[in-house]
């Protein structure tokens, strides 16, 4: 079967958040892992390659600094 000539889509999408689920910092982190731990999110998330990654390209994005 040849599906060259199909458009791939990624569906894998998630809901658009309320701006108080990302209004507080450590609040924020909790997006960045499957963990529902306030310990978790404060102490571990910012030290993960994958925050680190996100939070700079969403500051390129936004034009501005990775805090």
């Amino acid at each position: 079967m040849d599906l060259t000539s199909f458009p791939i889509i990624d569906h894998h999408a998630h809901p658009l958040l309320k701006p108080e689920a990302t209004a507080d910092p450590v609040g924020f982190r909790q997006w960045f892992t499957e963990s529902t731990d306030p310990t978790i999110h404060a102490e571990h998330v910012p030290n993960s390659l994958f925050f680190r990654t996100g939070l700079r390209w969403l500051a390129e994005l936004l034009d501005c600094e990775p805090t």
